[in-house]
Order: C-alpha cells, then structure tokens, then sequence
C-alpha cells in the first residue's frame, strides 16, 4: 500500500531531554566502529588538530585502531547486545566523564538515542532530544515527514500482515527493491534485495526473515519496524546518487554543505560508495532538506542520498545519516572539518565554532575533486572486468581517472600509513576467508 499522508499526530515526537549535569573539561571524542572509514576520518581531523580521541572497538585489528592520531584504545563488548553496550557506555562515562561521544554507525545511533538522558550525565553530546534520531533512522517515519515538507522520494509500500501477496506483487511496476526499515539493529546488515519480476518478488518475500530480522531490543523499543518495505528501484541508483553532506547548528544559524555524486559502488548495483566526484549544491533538494531538519529539531553531522534524474532534474531522497558517515574524509579535504565542527558544538565553545564555520563558508563548489579508495579500486575493477561486467578499456579509463585531478584517499595518507596497511591486509585475508561472499562482492554485479 502506498504511504498514507500523515495525520497532525501520525508521528512520533522526541522525548523533552532531561537537563545536563556539569561535566569536567572535554577530555576527547570518544569514537566507536574502528573499521569504518568515518571513524578514521574523524580520529584524524581532530588529532591533527590537537584533539584527542579514544578508540572504543572490540576488534582490535581496524584502520582506526591503528592510526597514529588514535591516543588510547580500549576493548569493549561488541554492538551484538545493544542494551549491554549501552550499559558499557555508561559505566565508562562514569568512570570517565568528560568525553564527547558522537556516532559513527546506524546501531551506535540507535544506542545513543535510545539511552540518550542517561549518557548525556557523562558525554558531552551533540544530538536531538531523545526520540529525535529514530525519526531518521527508520526509512517509514523519514519518508512520513518527506511528504509533511514535500520532499520528493521514490514510490514506497508497506505491504501489511495478511495482505494478498501474490496479488501485491502483481501491481508492481518492476525492478524494485525489498529493503528494512532501518539498518539499526539488523541481525545482518544488508541494504535490500532488488527483484525484477513477480516471481522473484514472491521468492525474495517468501524468504524475507533470513535476511531481515532484528534484534530483541529494537523489536522491543518499535515492534512495527519489522515491516518490511517495497521501494521502485531506478537504474540511476547505480551511478548517480547526489550526496549532501554537511553540518548544521540550528541554535546559531549554521548549515555548512557539500555535494558530491556517487559515481561507482560495490557491489555496482546496490552497495557502499567506492568513487565519488564533487558536484554543486543544487538549491531545490539543499532547501528541502534544511526545512526538514529544522521540522525535525537534528542538529550535528548528515549524509542524505538522492537519487538524480537528471531527464527530469529531479531528486529523490533515499537515506539520511545522521552520524560520521564513509566518504566524510571528502568533505574534510574540502574545508568542511564536520568532526572538529560536532566537537566544538558537543562542548559549547562557540567561539571556535563561529570561527571554524566561517573558514569553512570559504569554498569554490565549482573546482572538481575526486574521493576513491585508489588500492581498492584497482583490485575492483580488475575483478570485475574479469567477471566479464566492465571492458578492459573500461577498466584503463577507471583507473586513468583515479589518478588525475583533485583527489582524496579516505584510507591512504602519507603522514599516517598504519590504517592502508591494515586495511588491504584485512581485505585480502577476508578474500580467502570468505571465498563465496567475496565472489559476490568482487566478481558478479
């Protein structure tokens, strides 16, 4: 069934926040997800500036953990039991206080808004109240308040229990995609599974709880989250997926962003951003974002995806990050410091903030840049022109493209090479170790 407009009360609204207790000085971020790329990004842009961080990762052989800007590492239990690393949190804030905690994952989101009033007695945080984050989080309650600020998105269904599947699929206009409300919480994170007939819609739904299931406390905090959703896939969402990203301080008027566009990914048809090249801030989604934040009450880091189509100029919002995203180092090296600007937000010292933002007003969004992970890459072209999905000419132009102009290599540093050390060690092992899914990954579309 289509999304029913929203009713004046058809959402929920964040819980009031309890007012903060004093904390000591910052002491630091605290940072968690040691093997993503937001979370080197950041370790980075605050020690390069002085700022301390402290790597909260139960995997001790991550990027992250060994870059040299990382001032201290700790081994906490895992995200697999949100609700015990909540309590982990908090015992570590007590102990501990002083820190700004800022996320870097869907689930560190969910743990964070969920257990935000009693976080915020030992972290300083910079979020909305609590409540505020789910909104964003769950791709149901986003898409309800795009159509409360007409913000254009893909044609979205939530089938109900009961309802006659075989007929539904019938109706659909095909490709499309199957996907979970949220990526917090999920047993197996996967983003959707694309289905280009009814028959393979019928099996994909049929099987649907192997690969979407979530947690006990998720299903616990949101029963209905466990429904699933039916998305139109467009073709474009391969190769252009127009990214804002940005910073925004509502209480001080700021809102700093960069566009850029998704050029490849991986896996190519529904994956992770692998090349990406900055492009305008387009006014008409720019605009409608920023009202819809504002609606919101979200403060701090974002990443929204659109899909573009440029036959119609049009864009559709697919996903919002609300935290320390993958190709956050882009936006870094284009004079938008998000960590350092979330930093000096979190800790109240505005006047360092009111300086950082005005620097960072200070860019030309017409000047090309690129962002590629260039080691991966090259081994994911090359993988994939021997799986027979891109031409060896095609191959030479990839790489020929990584190599020229204005780039920026989220793990690759000069000053800092531990993190690209580990992480092409970690990805050749996962290659034999995990021969199936790398097939997938690396071979087939």
């Amino acid at each position: 069934m289509p999304l029913p407009q929203p009713a004046s009360d058809g959402l929920a609204m964040p819980t009031p926040t309890l007012p903060a207790q004093a904390l000591p000085p910052p002491r630091g971020m605290a940072l968690k997800n040691g093997g993503y790329n937001g979370t080197l990004a950041a370790a980075r842009d605050l020690g390069r500036h002085g700022i301390p961080s402290v790597l909260m990762e139960m995997v001790a052989d991550t990027p992250t953990a060994h870059s040299r800007y990382v001032t201290e590492k700790l081994f906490p239990p895992g995200l697999s039991d949100l609700n015990a690393y909540a309590q982990w949190l908090i015992q570590y804030g007590k102990e501990h206080p002083g820190y700004v905690l800022y996320p870097s994952s869907d689930d560190l989101c969910w743990v964070m808004d969920t257990h935000r009033d009693e976080l915020a007695k030992y972290f300083y945080l910079y979020q909305p109240e609590a409540g505020g984050i789910y909104e964003l989080l769950n791709k149901k309650r986003l898409f309800l308040h795009c159509q409360k600020q007409n913000v254009d998105h893909p044609p979205t269904w939530f089938p109900m229990p009961g309802e006659d599947m075989a007929a539904f699929a019938q109706k659909l206009e095909y490709p499309v995609l199957i996907k979970p409300q949220t990526q917090a919480g999920l047993r197996v994170h996967t983003k959707g599974a694309t289905c280009y007939s009814p028959e393979e819609f019928l099996a994909t739904w049929t099987n649907s709880e192997t690969f979407f299931s979530y947690k006990p406390e998720v299903m616990a905090k949101d029963p209905s989250v466990a429904q699933l959703m039916v998305q139109r896939f467009y073709p474009e969402a391969a190769t252009q997926i127009y990214s804002l990203a940005g910073f925004i301080d509502p209480d001080h008027d700021i809102f700093l962003v960069r566009a850029s566009e998704k050029l490849l990914q991986q896996p190519v048809t529904v994956g992770v951003g692998l090349c990406f090249e900055s492009r305008p801030v387009f006014d008409k989604p720019a605009q409608q974002l920023r009202r819809m934040i504002a609606e919101l009450g979200y403060r701090g880091a974002f990443e929204v995806e659109f899909i573009h189509l440029k036959s119609t100029d049009s864009f559709l919002l697919i996903d919002f990050n609300s935290r320390f995203y993958g190709q956050m180092s882009f936006e870094i090296a284009r004079n938008l410091p998000i960590p350092r600007l979330c930093y000096y937000a979190a800790v109240g010292d505005l006047k360092k903030l009111k300086e950082l933002a005005a620097k960072s007003q200070e860019w030309d969004h017409t000047i090309l840049w690129k962002c590629r992970v260039k080691w991966m890459l090259k081994l994911f072209i090359t993988t994939q022109t021997l799986g027979g999905n891109f031409t060896w000419g095609e191959r030479r132009q990839w790489l020929a493209w990584a190599r020229s102009g204005n780039t920026v290599d989220p793990i690759y540093s000069p000053d800092d090479l531990g993190p690209f050390y580990s992480f092409r060690r970690t990805a050749l092992w996962n290659m034999l170790r995990y021969p199936r899914s790398s097939l997938r990954k690396y071979f087939l579309k």
